[in-house]
């Protein structure tokens, strides 16, 4: 099981967002982001579930 299914399943899908804290290091962050990235897109939910933890969800957050 992966982190992103696990902050899933516990939090819900309107309460997570991408995000790293290791954003330097090997190939200079890139696998670790990458490997991230892939795991939010294996949740095998609808699209715009997706599309909101890449960058929906951050609306609720901060004042726009």
């Amino acid at each position: 099981m992966t982190t992103a299914k696990i902050a899933y399943d516990f939090f819900g899908p309107d309460r997570i967002l991408f995000d790293t804290d290791a954003a330097f290091g090997a190939s200079d962050g890139r696998d670790g982001i990458l490997r991230a990235r892939f795991s939010v897109e294996d949740l095998h939910v609808p699209r715009k579930v997706i599309a909101n933890i890449f960058s929906n969800n951050i609306l609720n957050i901060i004042p726009h």
